[in-house]
């Protein structure tokens, strides 16, 4: 009977076979470079703006706050680093913001730079509401000022600038 009961309780819980043998020493693990639940921005005032990496375009389902309905939502997905060096993932889903990287989506690829400024709200030409305006400029992360310092001489970085500035850049 006890042997029925235990593979119950274990049939509760998705893939318990997994934990059931000899498990890694996590105190031994290294942490990823990117936490995984993130942070949804949302801008506390004009002109706020944030210097981001694109990851993707997402639907997640969501409650509509005035019918409590499930919907979908498009969000997009950055990455930003942090001031400690770290990176953490930043969710926005502004319909404007979003059809930007929609309508572009043949040009815009995961890891393309973006500075995204926040331009306030403005009411719709179609209904009574507001929506969230944005200013989304691509970043040129190939520019000398932007890449990483090495420790490379001038005649290297010379030559590292001629190769990047002839790649032909196709912006949105």
């Amino acid at each position: 009977m006890e042997t029925k009961n235990q593979n119950n309780a274990t049939a509760l819980v998705a893939n318990a076979d997994f934990f059931s043998g000899q498990l890694p020493d996590l105190t031994k693990a290294e942490a990823s470079p990117l936490e995984l639940s993130g942070e949804y921005w949302t801008p506390e005032g004009v002109g706020e703006k944030r210097r981001m990496f694109f990851k993707d375009l997402r639907v997640e389902q969501a409650i509509d706050q005035k019918t409590g309905a499930n919907v979908e939502l498009l969000v997009a997905y950055f990455v930003e680093p942090t001031t400690d060096g770290k990176r953490r993932v930043v969710r926005q889903a502004s319909r404007r913001l979003t059809a930007i990287f929609e309508n572009y989506a043949e040009n815009i690829r995961p890891g393309m730079a973006f500075e995204i400024t926040y331009n306030g709200k403005m009411k719709n030409k179609t209904n009574q509401n507001s929506s969230d305006t944005w200013s989304i400029v691509p970043l040129d992360t190939n520019t000398a000022s932007a890449l990483v310092p090495t420790k490379m001489t001038v005649e290297e970085k010379k030559q590292k600038i001629k190769k990047t500035s002839k790649k032909e850049v196709k912006l949105p």
